[in-house]
């Protein structure tokens, strides 16, 4: 995370944030096919995971607010918050890219 308090990891379908110290319990989420890439937000809480299928936004916390960006593209490879966090952007193996609302609805720009 940004502040070095967490680490965010990944394996096959499953995404974990960790607190460094071993403080609290991790936060998982689950995911239909396997995870490819794991980011925090620049502030660090919310976490970008991006499947073969599906991108999601969900708080790093464990608190809720699991967004799914809608039909993101076919083969996402990557995506990334933009550095105030205010959008996301997706890539894929089809050579494009989208823009999306970071805040929770999960729309494109």
């Amino acid at each position: 995370s940004p502040d070095g308090t967490r680490v965010v990891t990944t394996s096959n379908k499953t995404t974990w944030v960790w607190r460094v110290d071993g403080s609290v319990e991790p936060v998982r989420r689950d995911h239909e096919s396997s995870v490819r890439r794991a980011s925090f937000s620049p502030d660090g809480s919310l976490v970008l995971t991006v499947d073969l299928v599906d991108v999601w936004v969900w708080r790093a916390d464990g608190t809720g607010g699991l967004v799914r960006l809608p039909h993101p593209h076919i083969g996402v490879e990557s995506a990334s918050f933009s550095p105030d966090a205010t959008q996301i952007v997706t890539g894929s193996h089809d050579k494009t890219a989208r823009v999306w609302r970071a805040d929770g609805s999960g729309e494109p720009l």
